[in-house]
């Protein structure tokens, strides 16, 4: 079968001076002790058993569904020596598992995915899968917990149905990692920032003791150590003392005696008021790692120094490939993400896998539901919500909860992230907006037309344009912010067909915008460092 090229890039690369010690992007930092295994087959539940992997026949239909259990023994001399097992696989191109109905690992998104609910058993008890939902490498990290000295006994068991004719993963190998090899498999990111915390994620190749030492500088302050429970994912939100400019953090994974450190990293805290700067930027897919157009977007961005960036999405075709995240995404992002907090835009491609997707990066605390968010930067607002899902919902539970949060912010500034942004040009949206883009006319832009909201940035194009419609009519809109316009420009008469139009670009770009006395104002880039837009949003009244 053909397999979709994989597109996804890169943002920013290197922030700051201070270096990224001990990460390791390498495929050998990932590489294990293989284990000798003979696997065998089931297809009735696990009354009989085979050695030869089964496989779906061209005939079978999507509604065709069978249990498969595959089960293998071998042999460990000291469980305490194991850091991880690492079960592997082989098969489709479109192969889709889950992990207590957590997806955990997609090969292809470009064709129908054959999906497993997976269970996994180490010597009769259920473990978990350490690296759900996603995996390192195409591996599933099983937790070594429930290891018995001698002979142990794996059972993964899951319910299968099928998109397509294609072969059941048929080769399934099993490694080990030693437990004193604690490694992170990429930078510690930032998530979102306030007056007196901040957020962090990070993610270890096996399971370990996580650290995080904090130093305020600015002004001075005492060290303070926060530790969490042993696991691969941290995600987790650690106190400022109020008043902080500066401070520096360094991460630490121990695990048998043995550690790893991350950093130091300096992060210079947002001012919260006058002369607060925030990037916007998304559809990163467009551009492989390290091209020159990516290459050119970092040494611009550095130079206009912003405080916090705003994704508006488009991390990567497939956010549900491990190997994207870690040797593209992460691997340019590098330590910027690890010092310049960010508070990404939910919707669009990223919720094809919202779990996945979610333990990236640490958001706004003040709502559990992953698809929405508000928090509040001294005198702004932000809102993002994913209107895709909302599209599927039977009560309008969060057109409620946008309602409700839109109509008690006190802010002078309020500003939507929302991938649709309905009255723009519209002549490279691709079909798959356009249902959004009609519930969101019907449902949500009152809302915003009600509710006084300061502007809405969205990214459901993918070139820039800013737009004021007439009063009533909607809010002024900035779209799509995209890193890439993935060399789609605009049509000739772009710009007279739609009175709403104001500014338009078919090029590269990024926005700046920065909190002045009485003004919220917008500056917008190409990769050359040329203004391409600018504009100003007063405070609401």
């Amino acid at each position: 079968m053909n397999r979709l090229l994989a597109l996804l890039i890169a943002c920013l690369g290197a922030w700051g001076i201070l270096a990224v010690t001990g990460v390791s992007h390498a495929a050998d930092a990932y590489k294990g002790q293989p284990l000798e295994t003979q696997w065998e087959y089931s297809l009735d539940g696990g009354k009989t058993f085979s050695t030869t992997p089964p496989t779906i026949e061209p005939t079978r239909t999507p509604e065709d569904r069978f249990n498969v259990v595959a089960r293998c023994k071998f042999t460990i001399d000291d469980p305490a020596k194991i850091g991880l097992l690492k079960l592997m696989t082989t098969g489709d191109d479109g192969g889709l598992s889950l992990s207590n109905a957590e997806e955990i690992d997609r090969y292809n998104c470009g064709s129908k995915p054959v999906l497993t609910k997976s269970r996994f058993e180490l010597n009769g008890q259920a473990t978990d899968a350490g690296l759900a939902p996603y995996t390192l490498y195409r591996y599933v990290g099983i937790d070594p917990k429930k290891l018995e000295k001698g002979e142990n006994t794996l059972k993964v068991s899951g319910t299968f149905w099928f998109q397509l004719a294609a072969a059941l993963p048929g080769s399934l190998r099993l490694e080990t990692l030693p437990a004193d090899k604690v490694e992170f498999d990429r930078p510690p990111v930032l998530g979102v920032i306030g007056e007196d915390f901040f957020s962090l994620t990070a993610r270890s190749v096996i399971p370990a003791d996580f650290t995080v030492t904090v130093t305020p500088l600015e002004p001075a302050g005492a060290e303070q150590k926060h530790t969490f429970p042993r696991g691969t994912q941290l995600k987790a939100r650690m106190p400022l003392p109020k008043g902080t400019h500066k401070f520096r953090y360094t991460l630490t994974g121990t695990a048998s005696g043995a550690s790893k450190q991350l950093g130091p990293f300096e992060v210079t805290v947002p001012t919260f008021g006058e002369g607060f700067r925030f990037a916007a930027a998304g559809g990163m897919f467009a551009y492989k790692a390290q091209t020159e157009p990516m290459v050119k977007f970092v040494a611009k961005l550095k130079e206009a120094k912003p405080q916090m960036l705003i994704a508006t999405g488009g991390y990567q075709n497939c956010p549900n490939w491990d190997f994207s995240w870690n040797d593209v995404f992460f691997r340019d992002m590098g330590e910027t993400l690890s010092q310049l907090p960010l508070m990404p835009m939910v919707g669009g491609l990223e919720m094809m896998s919202p779990v996945a997707f979610s333990r990236q990066f640490y958001f706004p605390p003040s709502d559990e539901n992953f698809g929405r968010w508000t928090h509040v930067m001294g005198p702004i607002r932000f809102v993002s919500v994913d209107t895709f899902s909302m599209m599927d919902e039977k009560n309008g539970e969060t057109l409620k909860w946008l309602d409700e949060t839109l109509a008690s912010a006190k802010e002078p500034y309020l500003i939507v992230l929302n991938a649709h942004i309905t009255h723009g040009s519209g002549k490279n949206t691709s079909r798959m907006y356009r249902p959004g883009l009609a519930y969101v006319a019907k449902n949500v832009d009152p809302l915003l037309v009600k509710h006084k909201v300061t502007a809405a940035i969205g990214s459901c194009h993918n070139s820039y344009e800013r737009l004021e419609p007439p009063a009533g009519e909607g809010v002024p809109s900035i779209m799509s912010c995209r890193t890439s316009s993935m060399g789609k420009p605009f049509h000739a008469g772009y710009a007279t067909e739609n009175k709403s139009s104001k500014a338009s670009s078919g090029g590269d770009h990024f926005c700046i915008f920065e909190l002045k006395k009485d003004k919220l104002e917008l500056k917008t880039y190409d990769l050359d460092g040329k203004q391409i837009d600018t504009a100003e949003f007063a405070p609401r009244k």
